[in-house]
């Protein structure tokens, strides 16, 4: 929508507002608001059931194909090796036993795929907890056997029972993407998915298929990796690095393209050249600070704020010798040139390269946009809760990706109320901290500055304030208690205003005189018309803009609130539409109504309902002026029909 640049007040009208939040975007408090609501809306989901539950999901699937796909190869080669030794049928039966059931269950592949090699030191990353081979000779028989115990414990502690979502979700990034490597010599020695992804071919996909039959595991058995993804670019025939961001990128660009649906695989140029211009290109405005200008990290007392605590496996193997947090976060490693764009969007390193590996792997593997959906919630979780990236970053990699919601990234407003696959209502129930929107929280601000502006006014002509009248009056004017005390949220208030205060401006002839009108008005001093009058000049130029802006801002998230609540009341009629529909008696305990009469009744009331009579009666039985209904339903959600009454 066009955004409307006349400076008068009939600009109020709804149709010019699209551009108005950008006056809280620019604002002071703008960027501190919206990086703590978005640590708390991750520490949110971080907790949420069905997120951690998606994770959960993506890290059992993975670790089963693992182990199906490693285990069934090893079969093979034992038995190409010694084909009449080796007892094939019995090795696929213990495998199949291994797989069998909702739980993982430990074999070595899953030490190397999901923990770090024990010759590399991770203590320094988010979430490791480290491998306990690592410092174990070979030769050292009863060390070994008791460090593979302790891996043995933790990955099944952290998979199927105790595991927090950082946990959980380093696992997958190291099986998915860490322990890989980058270079085709480290890649082929590795057990992981880039590994998998360059070695697989129709015949791994059969068998794995086979096995998910034999286990009953609805994963394995409708295993659909995109091979024509897979195949597509340079990386698959030089057994290179397949989940490198920027091939990725284009690989999916080509495939998804509707207009080339057989692309050509990338050669020469674009293979090439290309792809370091473009990964430029890509991180144009992304900077990495020197070793002498890295920030200091957040520490354990920042996750300990947000309540998403270390688990003692994290402690044991993150700390240093003085208690200290190892790790640290993005932000402490890497700058955005614009860490808020024009349009309120936050950027802590720029569009996040692990978003874009870690959906495009379980999306190559045949995941659903649902599954995708959800999974993706957990990276937020994960990575937004330790300020590797903001949201806006995690949904463009996703987009990127090729996984692409509802979510609207155009401005800060409209993403932070659109997370697929969360409702509006839902995130603001839920996972809203404080069921508040940063740009309703940054435009209440607003509102209490412009009442410190018009208490510092008054004070010119009526003499300083003590603090209590200063209060008083700031309460009487423009926060929400003071034109109603029942006004809390920010589309209150803004309708309040907008509606109320504003909107009797709207056509006057002059813009001059609101101004000191509503002052007059709101602060209950009619001399303060006067005062205006003499100081008019001095006035509307301090005031004239401030309150334009607030009264442009109101219109807009009247506008927004409104649209929210219908979107609300929609998906409630939708859901009872189509409830499940009851057909039978209920009764009813009700308080009767002044006009009751033998045979009809009229309450506002029905404060007690049950299919067992003897619920109504007690509550009946309470009161004196109470009566028992008996309805017949038939029907569901809006059309109960056949509704009768007895007395």
């Amino acid at each position: 929508m066009e955004a409307h640049e006349d400076r008068n007040i009939g600009g109020l009208y709804m149709g010019y507002l699209e551009d108005a939040y950008k006056e809280i975007y620019k604002h002071r408090a703008w960027k501190e608001t919206a990086q703590n609501y978005e640590e708390k809306f991750a520490a949110n989901l971080y907790h949420s059931p069905f997120v951690k539950e998606a994770a959960r999901t993506v890290l059992v699937r993975f670790s089963k194909l693992f182990q199906s796909y490693y285990g069934i190869r090893e079969i093979q080669k034992k038995r190409k090796e010694d084909p009449k030794g080796f007892d094939a049928e019995t090795a696929l039966a213990d495998l199949a036993e291994k797989l069998t059931g909702e739980k993982v269950q430990y074999t070595d592949v899953l030490e190397e795929t999901l923990l770090p090699p024990p010759e590399e030191d991770r203590s320094n990353e988010a979430g490791q907890i480290g491998n306990a081979l690592r410092g174990v000779n070979p030769w050292e028989k009863e060390k070994m056997k008791n460090a593979e115990a302790a891996n043995k414990e933790n990955i099944e502690d952290v998979i199927n029972e105790n595991g927090n979502l950082r946990e959980m979700m380093t696992m997958l990034y190291n099986g998915t993407f860490r322990n890989g490597g980058r270079n085709e010599r480290e890649i082929d020695e590795s057990r992981s998915l880039k590994n998998m992804l360059v070695n697989m071919n129709q015949n791994d996909i059969k068998n794995i298929r086979m096995m998910g039959r034999v286990v009953n595991d609805e994963g394995l058995m409708h295993f659909d990796p995109m091979m024509d993804v897979i195949t597509q670019g340079d990386n698959y025939e030089k057994k290179g690095d397949m989940l490198d961001s920027w091939p990725l990128i284009l690989n999916f660009k080509a495939t998804l393209d509707k207009n080339n649906p057989k692309p050509e695989k990338q050669k020469g140029l674009l293979s090439r050249t290309g792809k370091k211009v473009g990964k430029l290109l890509f991180y144009a405005d992304h900077w990495r600070r020197g070793r002498d200008e890295q920030l200091p990290g957040k520490g354990e007392e920042h996750y300990n704020q947000l309540n998403i605590p270390l688990s003692e496996r994290e402690k044991k193997y993150g700390r240093d010798e003085n208690g200290q947090l190892k790790w640290k976060e993005g932000f402490a490693y890497n700058y955005m040139k614009e860490p808020v764009t024009a349009e309120g969007l936050l950027q802590e390193t720029g569009p996040s390269g692990t978003t874009i590996r870690m959906m495009a792997a379980y999306k190559m593997i045949g995941a659903s946009k649902s599954d995708l959906l959800y999974f993706r919630l957990a990276l937020i979780a994960w990575m937004v809760s330790g300020r590797d990236h903001s949201l806006y970053e995690i949904l463009k990699g996703s987009e990127i990706a090729g996984v692409k919601g509802w979510e609207d990234l155009s401005e800060a407003s409209k993403m932070y109320m659109t997370v697929d696959p969360l409702s509006t209502a839902q995130i603001r129930k839920d996972f809203a901290p404080n069921k508040e929107f940063p740009h309703e929280t940054v435009y209440k601000i607003m509102q209490s500055e412009m009442a410190d502006l018009h208490i510092a006014k008054l004070e010119e002509k009526f003499g300083a304030y003590n603090e209590d009248e200063q209060a008083q009056l700031k309460e009487s004017v423009w926060t929400a208690k003071g034109a109603n005390k029942d006004l809390t949220t920010a589309g209150d208030m803004a309708i309040n205003i907008y509606s109320q205060r504003a909107y009797e401006n709207i056509n006057m002839n002059t813009a001059h005189p609101f101004a000191a009108k509503f002052l007059s008005k709101y602060y209950g001093m009619e001399d303060y018309f006067e005062y205006y009058e003499n100081n008019q000049e001095e006035v509307t130029k301090e005031m004239k803009d401030k309150l334009y802006t607030l009264f442009r801002l109101s219109g807009r998230m009247t506008q927004d609130y409104l649209e929210e609540q219908l979107a609300r009341q929609k998906s409630e009629a939708e859901q009872l539409e189509a409830a499940t529909g009851y057909e039978g008696t209920v009764f009813r305990g009700e308080a009767r109504g002044s006009k009751h009469k033998r045979g009809s009744f009229a309450t506002e009331r029905l404060t007690s309902t049950s299919m067992e009579i003897d619920t109504p009666i007690a509550f009946m039985k309470n009161g004196t002026n109470n009566v028992m209904g008996k309805y017949r339903l038939h029907g569901s959600g809006l059309n109960i029909e056949d509704l009768s009454y007895t007395a």
